[in-house]
């Protein structure tokens, strides 16, 4: 594996997010939300618990809920107990069948 597999997986989580959960309709896009998360979980072997989150919600962005839970679940094991509060919360969405949505960004101070 090549040293900077770690980096470039983490990277790579925020876009994969911007796909799958932002806001605004005209960023998401569920296909390419998965295939950079499953980018970002190749690269980190699986492990990166925020790389398991974002394929979650790109899975939920998709309405395929069964693999957004299991993802979700996968990324609750690995996460430290301090870091589970919000990805518990994203699990209990996806068990009721809704998609991951990030705030919109606050605006900024002129």
């Amino acid at each position: 594996q090549h040293d900077m597999a770690p980096q470039l997986a983490k990277s790579l989580v925020p876009l994969a997010l911007i796909y799958a959960a932002h806001s605004d309709a005209a960023f998401r896009n569920g296909i390419q939300a998965k295939a950079v998360a499953e980018s970002a979980c190749e690269l980190s072997e699986w492990k990166l618990v925020p790389a398991l989150d974002a394929l979650a919600a790109a899975c939920a962005e998709l309405q395929d809920f069964p693999n957004a839970v299991r993802w979700q679940e996968r990324a609750i094991a690995l996460a430290p107990a301090n870091q589970t509060a919000e990805l518990r919360s994203r699990l209990q969405r996806y068990l009721a069948r809704q998609p991951y949505r990030m705030a919109p960004p606050a605006p900024t101070a002129p």
